[in-house]
């Protein structure tokens, strides 16, 4: 039997109890599809342990001084990997304390083909519905284990909270 590092036991832990975790992702973005996600006729980005249930955003967001839109960054990820950047958006998703992190899905309003969510991985803790700008690190082909791989993701990220907007969000 092959051993499990401490955050892969975790993350196995967290599923097997259902723990709607940083990899159970709420709509297309940033995960890549397993083969049988594929013929499901499931939305592009969902996991096979939920339903696709992705809230979209009916309204664009400006993008923060100096910073980029989610679909620039999904039409040009060659250009930002391994880059900070900033982003503001929509906090859509949070999943608390997950391999010591919270995991923040952000949206802006704008897509790059079926990709519109940002997973963004913060010690911050932003309420769902809130306007914030996320700095950080963006990293792709992220493998967490178990066929759970971030295509995009931004890591690390420092969170500043521009308000609260809620439209059934």
């Amino acid at each position: 039997m092959r051993s499990l590092s401490i955050p892969a036991l975790i993350l196995v832990l967290c599923l097997s109890v259902q723990c709607r975790g940083p990899l159970v992702k709420p709509g297309a973005g940033a995960m890549m599809n397993s083969p049988e996600e594929k013929s499901s006729g499931k939305l592009p980005g969902t996991t096979h342990t939920e339903e696709a249930r992705s809230v979209r955003i009916g309204m664009k967001i400006d993008p923060a001084p100096g910073g980029i839109s989610i679909s620039e960054l999904f039409a040009n990820t060659g250009k930002y990997k391994d880059r900070m950047v900033k982003i503001r958006g929509i906090v859509t998703r949070v999943n608390e304390s997950i391999m010591g992190k919270n995991w923040i899905h952000l949206q802006d309003g704008t897509s790059s083909g079926e990709m519109y969510d940002l997973t963004v991985t913060s010690s911050a803790l932003p309420p769902k519905g809130s306007i914030v700008t996320a700095s950080g690190k963006i990293t792709t082909d992220r493998n967490f284990g178990y066929g759970y791989t971030y295509k995009v993701m931004m890591e690390d990220a420092s969170i500043t909270d521009e308000g609260s907007f809620h439209h059934g969000i």
